[in-house]
């Protein structure tokens, strides 16, 4: 390969990268508001045992009310600014994950739904192994609703990002942060397992040619793959995400199966959908935002090319 096609493909590269990066953020940004209203349905039974909250949120729109009244608009984004750093750095691992996995064929017949699956949760897993603890600091800032104590005053319980991580280590060490990362590596192998399965089953007949319909209906069909697989995999998002918040507190689950059995057994299996909404809003405002991002880089591969 000459000097020059190795630039060309290495810029390529980059610039994949970096539209990819500008698309995550840009999703993170645009649904905040949907991710807080979710983790704050999924963890407010917890909220209420650390007693920094006294009633539970009625539905979506009476969370959307109270928090918005007592921390304000931009209160739906606290957190989101771990949530942004971390997204060109697990996109780029999972690119580099996978390109190695076919690199060394560690897993023979790529074409296979169970080889992608196997690919897809294999490097999910290791990415969440790196990036997990993002996802933990962000949940925590995220949940982290103002508490008016006996003289009137607002207080939260963290700071900021370093308060997080200085507090969880001081009281409960590395494995704070990791607390739930067993059961979200087994809700991301479900959640790959149905997407796959979703997206061969909804993808039927769509061609593809390099027309802006095509795109369109490719990204609607994994946006809604997405959305399906995530509604399945769920419940194990929303244990995660109870494990966490038992971080720093006195009484801590012994595991993720005590975690959803005592849920199943004390409030029934509806508090392991709570946020399911905002969770689906929040996919389609994300996959609005995608194919923005594709059409766009269609027009511009197309542009680069017309150029050369």
């Amino acid at each position: 390969m000459s000097g020059t096609s190795k630039r060309g493909r290495l810029f390529g590269l980059v610039e994949n990268m970096l539209v990819a990066g500008a698309s995550g953020i840009a999703v993170k940004v645009a649904d905040a508001p949907f991710e807080r209203i979710k983790l704050l349905l999924q963890s407010q039974r917890e909220i209420i045992t650390a007693g920094r909250m006294t009633d539970p949120y009625k539905g979506i729109r009476d969370c959307i009310v109270r928090t918005y009244r007592t921390e304000g608009f931009l209160s739906f984004w606290r957190g989101n600014l771990i949530a942004c750093i971390g997204v060109i750095p697990q996109h780029a691992l999972m690119v580099c994950l996978l390109l190695k996995f076919e690199k060394f064929q560690l897993f023979s017949g790529s074409d296979s739904i169970y080889t992608k699956i196997a690919m897809g949760g294999a490097a999910s897993c290791i990415s969440l192994l790196i990036m997990y603890p993002l996802s933990y600091c962000r949940n925590r800032l995220a949940n982290d609703v103002i508490l008016t104590d006996s003289k009137g005053e607002q207080q939260r319980q963290f700071r900021g990002i370093i308060d997080v991580y200085r507090k969880t280590r001081a009281s409960d060490g590395i494995v704070g942060i990791y607390r739930g990362f067993f059961v979200s590596c087994l809700g991301t192998i479900v959640y790959r397992s149905f997407y796959y399965a979703f997206y061969d089953t909804l993808k039927g007949g769509i061609v593809n040619s390099q027309s802006m319909s095509s795109v369109v209906s490719s990204v609607t069909v994994g946006v809604a793959s997405a959305l399906l697989a995530g509604l399945v995999a769920y419940p194990f998002d929303t244990i995660r995400v109870r494990m966490q918040m038992r971080s720093i507190e006195p009484t801590k689950y012994k595991g993720s199966l005590q975690c959803g059995f005592q849920i199943l057994r004390n409030e029934g299996f509806r508090p392991l959908m709570s946020g399911a909404m905002a969770f689906i809003l929040k996919g389609i405002c994300g996959g609005a935002i995608h194919v923005c991002f594709d059409i766009f880089r269609l027009q511009y591969t197309k542009w680069r090319a017309n150029d050369k």
